[in-house]
């Protein structure tokens, strides 16, 4: 089976984000995630999204959260889009990058920027500044 793994340092002692490191997530044939990380140092990989089926996974209080996506806006790359909502079990997570597709990656491409938007059912949100890419298993 194919793994996705991203090289990451060990995580730091403290930190403000409510959101959990991601463990290596395995991809089916087929499928491309869009994988972003924290821009702190060290970076944490946080959020993991499937084009297929469509949908995120993240990690946050010890507890594993797959969310739907629920919209959409853009041109895709790779089953992915620059702006990109997913909800469920009572969070909303927005993705919005920035894609680059200018080759540095066979089947697959660079997000140098972006953001990722958090809310919870009882209002709570935060913004956090993220990097990624995007990797399909062929």
């Amino acid at each position: 089976a194919f793994t996705l793994t991203l090289a990451t340092a060990a995580p730091a002692a403290e930190t403000n984000l409510p959101l959990q490191e991601l463990p290596s997530q395995k991809l089916d044939p087929g499928q491309c995630a869009l994988v972003l990380w924290t821009r702190t140092s060290p970076a944490r990989r946080v959020f993991m999204a499937l084009s297929q089926p469509a949908g995120a996974r993240l990690q946050t209080k010890g507890h594993t959260l797959d969310l739907a996506r629920t919209s959409w806006d853009g041109q895709a790359v790779y089953g992915h889009y620059p702006s990109q909502t997913f909800s469920g079990e009572g969070w909303e997570a927005k993705a919005t990058v920035q894609f680059d597709t200018a080759g540095a990656l066979v089947g697959g491409a660079l997000a140098p920027s972006g953001s990722l938007e958090l809310r919870d059912a009882k209002g709570w949100s935060m913004v956090v500044p993220v990097a990624g890419m995007v990797a399909c298993r062929s």
